[in-house]
């Protein structure tokens, strides 16, 4: 898995995760990789966001999530039902929400998007 997604970043011309990607291992280095691809992605958001352009609540919800920043991605998950987000379909398979599945807000919105 973390030689799929370091060459998925290699095709993407994404070179900022290299030191990481060369130095993990197991499943404790992938989640390390999903964790600094979820904070770059925040930063990217919100550097996006501040240029005025448009950002996905869906998309601060799911880097949120990988980060177990559970406040803010429940608060970012509503905000992507009231955008009526197309990504909401996918809940129940993204692994992105794997740290905030145990919550009874995420059954909620499993409820909600009408794929419980």
């Amino acid at each position: 898995a973390i030689e799929s997604r370091r060459l998925a970043h290699a095709g993407a011309g994404d070179e900022s995760l290299d030191d990481l990607f060369a130095r993990v291992k197991g499943q404790t280095g992938y989640d390390e990789i999903v964790r600094a691809s979820a904070s770059q992605e925040l930063g990217r958001l919100a550097s996006r966001a501040a240029a005025g352009g448009y950002v996905s609540a869906l998309d601060r919800a799911r880097a949120h999530a990988q980060l177990a920043n559970t406040a803010e991605a429940f608060q970012y998950l509503h905000a992507a039902f009231d955008e009526r987000a197309a990504g909401l379909m996918l809940l129940k398979v993204d692994p992105a929400w794997q740290n905030v599945r145990h919550d009874a807000r995420f059954a909620a919105a499993l409820a909600r998007a009408g794929v419980s």
